[in-house]
């Protein structure tokens, strides 16, 4: 009963919380590789490297269910990893473009879906556009270092409210469109973060896909589950940034994750 969480950052951790609420009996292990991130700027084969690698260290500690929480590292790996690991089951983490569909009131609004760039120009990004929104309902944009400015965050113990405001209003808006918008879909695992900055700053609701990917893992695992097992409230969490200092898994309290910077 132990799931492997991963992504470049800590950007995860917003699917993590879901995740350690609807299956509280597993045993998370959550890796940021923070040293090769971020993946947003690597190629194809540099993302997959990186996921393999840190698949093969989920194996080695006996995880074959694993949770790729990286918009990108989904966009880039999760296909070719499913065919050289079938042992594994994967599940991903992608921008829930698809929410346009399962509520027919937003078709009526107008909404913006945020990336990072990798994520925008991968191949698996273009076919939830043409599979989800063929009508183009929703606007697209793209940020080039809001995911940049939560991870400092985490290492500064502060958000800087500005900054982030301001990268919100360039990434959103354009010169050709000063229109508002009635809700926002955040499509990277770090925006969660900081969802009540973007409604702020844009007037708009937030919608994250973060606990339908853990709704939908629980609903698949259900048949794993086994309710004589202890609840957790702990998941184990390593930083492959730490490598110098040899951090190992350490555990961290669930209850760290109610606020921002957590740990």
């Amino acid at each position: 009963m132990k799931i492997g969480i991963f992504d470049s950052g800590i950007g995860g951790l917003s699917v993590l919380k879901e995740v350690a609420h609807y299956m509280d009996r597993y045993d998370i292990y959550y890796l940021a590789d923070r040293l090769n991130a971020p993946y947003g700027n690597k190629t194809k084969q540099e993302v997959y490297s990186y996921c393999e690698a840190i698949v093969n260290e989920f194996l080695s500690i006996d995880i074959d269910t694993i949770l790729i929480a990286c918009n990108s590292a989904t966009a880039m790996a999760i296909d070719e990893l499913r065919s050289n690991f079938p042992q594994i089951r994967f599940f991903g983490i992608e921008p829930f473009i698809n929410v346009i569909n399962l509520r027919p009131e937003l078709i009526s609004k107008r909404g913006v879906c945020l990336t990072t760039q990798l994520t925008a120009d991968s191949n698996r990004f273009k076919y939830l556009q043409q599979k989800y929104d063929a009508n183009h309902t929703l606007e697209y944009r793209t940020s080039k270092m809001l995911a940049k400015l939560i991870e400092e965050a985490f290492d500064s113990g502060r958000l800087d409210t500005h900054k982030i405001e301001e990268e919100i209003k360039s990434s959103v808006f354009t010169k050709s469109t000063k229109d508002s918008f009635d809700y926002i879909i955040l499509g990277c695992t770090h925006y969660p973060f900081v969802s009540e900055v973007f409604e702020k700053v844009l007037g708009t609701t937030s919608i994250s896909p973060c606990a339908h990917v853990a709704k939908h893992m629980a609903s698949c695992l259900v048949n794993k589950l086994d309710e004589t097992q202890e609840i957790r409230d702990y998941f184990y969490f390593r930083d492959t940034s730490k490598a110098a200092t040899k951090e190992q898994w350490r555990i961290v309290k669930k209850e760290n994750l109610k606020g921002f910077p957590f740990f």
